[in-house]
């Protein structure tokens, strides 16, 4: 039993010896000769067992249907030493507290309800008393999302100077967890003169670039993120343009909470003389425990002859994939006629349209369904309009006009009529005839194809006589341009 050889002093110098013992397979024991008596005796000065070594393929998926946080990881199977182990238990830690203690050899754990939030899962293996170091998940984020919002343009950062760019986030009842900032475009011709500084609608102030990187180092996607390995203090010129996530020069996390509706400043200073720059895109992230809703502001129908135009205005969007427009007849189902795209994400008013045509009189019933990109929708309310007869006869100017190669022509009929409509040159030939028929009383459209026909003035002639022994007669002009 080599524990009982045991002593201490001082060393000139040292071995490694692989120890057999069953309780401590490959230790490694430092040795050292002592002088003076007995002369020549080894003394051992340190023995320790062999802790596990680290458990790999660490990872945290959050599981929504099942509203939990599956964690997995792989057990190591050897000491650190490279003597075969069993682990005994695991310590799972969540954002670096300890959560649970696991026996056994179990190799996977659920978290059921967790918090909203980001969240960081650690994992340590356990054989006989001893443990491995800690290896940790990527973060996994549960019940939070990402709001992105841009600032395009050219901004010049000037030389030696303070250069500032706004960006507006317009208010909601989404509550924000975390922030953070990305340069997409700043381009600089000696980076280590920028200094970089966020300013937060209510004032708070963060530096978060303070002179890093060197000529022509640039940054092109660099994301600025409290939770990034990589502290953008460090970086060197070899790691240009510094594309990726990037920890900042202070923490972002005090720019989380209230006070972040409105107008958000980047501010540029250029530290030196010989060097200008410029921003093209710059971004500010907000992450929140809630989704930003589709917040429908107004619908509105408008009824133009036999057409209904359908208005409608966001104040917010979240996840929108776009508008289902619906339509029913009286006493009917409702039934798909059209579909607008949505916008995605947007804290600012956006507004929508859509014209259902050539709709026959009746009674109708409109409703839009709002479709997320998940698939989930919700029901905008209910507006009726009422599409009845014209009260008379007319003929409607060709549009568009002029055209290339065809038009089209609308008219009205108050009763059911035997209707005519002629197309004569500027000579007064008749060149087609495009109607010759009985039509019920209501709005009409016919199309007028002029491929064949030669560029220059045309006349269209309508004629109508009324069941009730109404007559009726209108001419218009229309110019073909080819």
């Amino acid at each position: 039993d080599l524990t009982s050889i045991y002593g201490t002093g001082a060393s000139s110098g040292g071995l490694e010896i692989m120890n057999n013992h069953p309780l401590y397979p490959g230790k490694v024991i430092a040795v050292m000769a002592r002088q003076g008596t007995p002369n020549r005796k080894i003394i051992f000065v340190d023995i320790t067992q062999a802790g596990p070594a680290n458990p790999s393929n660490v990872t945290a998926t959050y599981n929504e249907g099942l509203n939990r946080i599956e964690l997995k990881w792989r057990n190591p199977t050897t000491s650190n030493n490279g003597q075969p182990i069993v682990v005994d238990s695991t310590t799972v830690f969540l954002n670096g507290n300890r959560l649970t203690g696991i026996a056994g050899a179990d190799s996977s754990f659920n978290l059921p309800n967790p918090p909203n939030g980001i969240h960081v899962f650690g994992v340590q293996s356990w054989d006989q008393g001893l443990g491995s170091q800690t290896v940790n998940a990527p973060p996994v984020a549960v019940g939070i999302y990402f709001n992105e919002y841009s600032k395009r343009g050219w901004t010049t950062i000037r030389d030696n100077s303070i250069n500032y760019d706004t960006l507006y986030i317009g208010a909601t009842e989404a509550n924000v967890v975390k922030v953070m900032i990305r340069l997409d475009t700043l381009i600089h011709t000696w980076a280590g003169d920028v200094v970089a500084t966020i300013i937060k609608p209510n004032g708070d102030t963060l530096l978060f670039l303070n002179g890093r990187g060197s000529s022509g180092d640039n940054f092109i996607m660099t994301q600025f993120d409290d939770e990034a390995a990589l502290p953008i203090s460090g970086v060197t010129s070899t790691q240009a343009p510094f594309t990726g996530s990037w920890k900042p020069e202070s923490p972002l996390a005090p720019l989380a909470g209230p006070g972040w509706a409105g107008r958000w400043i980047l501010k540029i200073l250029d530290k030196a003389t010989g060097d200008t720059g410029h921003v093209a895109k710059w971004s500010v992230i907000l992450v929140t425990d809630g989704q930003i809703p589709v917040e429908l502001s107004s619908f509105a129908a408008n009824v133009s002859g036999r057409n209904v135009e359908l208005n409608w205005t966001t104040a917010t969007e979240t996840n929108n994939s776009g508008f289902e427009i619906q339509r029913k007849i009286q006493g009917g189902e409702f039934a798909s006629i059209g579909f607008v795209e949505g916008l995605g994400n947007s804290l600012s008013a956006q507004s929508y349209r859509f014209v259902d045509k050539n709709a026959d009189p009746g009674s109708y019933t409109y409703r839009l369904k709002q479709i997320d990109h998940d698939g989930s929708f919700e029901y905008s309310n209910e507006i009726e309009v009422d599409i009845t007869n014209p009260k008379e006869f007319a003929l409607a100017q060709n549009y568009p006009n002029p055209f290339n190669p065809s038009t089209k022509i609308d008219f009205s009929l108050a009763v059911d009529a035997k209707v005519v409509i002629e197309v004569y040159d500027a000579v007064g030939q008749l060149v087609t005839t495009l109607v010759n028929k009985d039509l019920s009383a209501g709005s009409h459209q016919v199309n007028f194809d002029a491929s064949v026909f030669n560029s220059g003035l045309y006349i269209y002639k309508m004629t109508a006589t009324g069941k009730n022994g109404e007559n009726f007669s209108s001419v218009r002009k229309m110019m073909l341009m080819k």
